[in-house]
């Protein structure tokens, strides 16, 4: 699978209901060295949830997923702010 840009269920922890985890459909693009990179609203129950916990995981599935039998990824990591982005409010996972 290769991807430039995409969608994926991004996972948190939830802040609000301790303990359990908290998935989102959320837009990525790759960087030069393939990380993903996010823009988050400030208002998205998941960006609350990184501010308290930052480790995360995105699962991504092929252009042509049709069931189980597909190909798909998880990437887990913790996702942090850039602080150099044109993009305001953009985070990568490492």
């Amino acid at each position: 699978m290769q991807y430039s840009t995409g969608f994926g269920v991004l996972s948190t922890n939830s802040r609000t209901l301790e303990g359990y985890p908290s998935g989102s459909v959320v837009g990525f693009s790759l960087d030069e060295k393939g990380r993903p990179l996010f823009a988050f609203s400030s208002m998205s129950a998941h960006t609350g949830d990184l501010a308290a916990d930052s480790r995360v995981s995105l699962t991504v599935t092929a252009a042509t997923f049709k069931g189980a039998a597909d190909g798909r990824v998880s990437l887990i990591g913790d996702v942090n702010k850039v602080r150099s982005c044109v993009g305001h409010g953009a985070a990568v996972s490492q």
